[in-house]
């Protein structure tokens, strides 16, 4: 069952591969634009639900972002949001557990 859906990964990978005509990267790896991301979120979502960060502001895949320091919350925050969540805020606190926000806003 993994092999399956990491071949269908690699297969909707290839796809935005082409449709983007994104040139190989170094040593033939390819990274993927900000677009073919969006375009395969709801799969990315789906079949790497565990994995995948979600910003606790926007909702959306999170592949930059910061990440609460309360080992018992965690959650993560987009870098933009953490710009448009936090601005005008004096002291940042978590949106989650309110300890203070100590990364740089």
């Amino acid at each position: 069952e993994m092999i399956l859906k990491q071949f269908c990964f690699l297969l909707a990978v290839f796809f935005c591969v082409i449709q983007c005509r994104l040139p190989p990267q170094k040593r033939g790896e390819y990274t993927l634009s900000t677009r073919c991301i969006i375009e395969m979120e709801p799969y990315i979502r789906t079949m790497y639900q565990d994995q995948v960060k979600m910003c606790h502001i926007c909702h959306n895949v999170a592949l930059q972002c910061q990440i609460c320091d309360n080992p018992s919350c965690g959650i993560k925050i987009h870098n933009p949001c953490v710009g448009r969540y936090f601005k005008g805020k004096p002291e940042p606190h978590c949106p989650s557990c309110d300890e203070f926000w100590p990364h740089e806003i």
